[in-house]
This record gives C-alpha cells, sequence and structure tokens, in this order.
C-alpha cells in the first residue's frame, strides 16, 4: 500500500513564556497529496501539554481578517 497524503513536519523555533519553553513553532508542508491540492505550508504552535494552540489560531485569524494589527 502507499501513502495518499505524506507531510513534511518541522520545528521552526521554540514558544517561551519569559524563560521557561512552553512549546514548538512548527511548519507543516504537504509533499504529496491525491485528495487535494499538494504544495500548501501551514505554520502554527504546538502548546506542549495541550496540543495547538488555540488562541494562537484565534490571533492569526484576526490577523487576516483584519480586525487585530500586528506590531
Amino acid at each position: 500500500f502507499y501513502a495518499s497524503v505524506r507531510l513534511d513536519i518541522r520545528r521552526i523555533g521554540s514558544v517561551k513564556d519569559r524563560d521557561e519553553v512552553v512549546g514548538n513553532q512548527t511548519r507543516v508542508k504537504v509533499v504529496k497529496n491525491k485528495l487535494a491540492p499538494p504544495f500548501k505550508v501551514v505554520e502554527f504552535d504546538i502548546m506542549y501539554g495541550e496540543g495547538v494552540s488555540k488562541t494562537g489560531e484565534l490571533v492569526d485569524l484576526g490577523v487576516k481578517a483584519g480586525v487585530v494589527e500586528k506590531s
């Protein structure tokens, strides 16, 4: 059997709260996809003990919609 989806997952940095590392910044690139268009890239934060950061995703959506401005 062959894979229909292949992902390239890379850690691009760490998320810190003061001096303590509390998660990783992650970049995922779709290398192969038979079900949808390939070569898409997404970046998100994975927090230890929590999973994907919901707060970070909401902030990114707010920036994309123009509701929140980056400084």
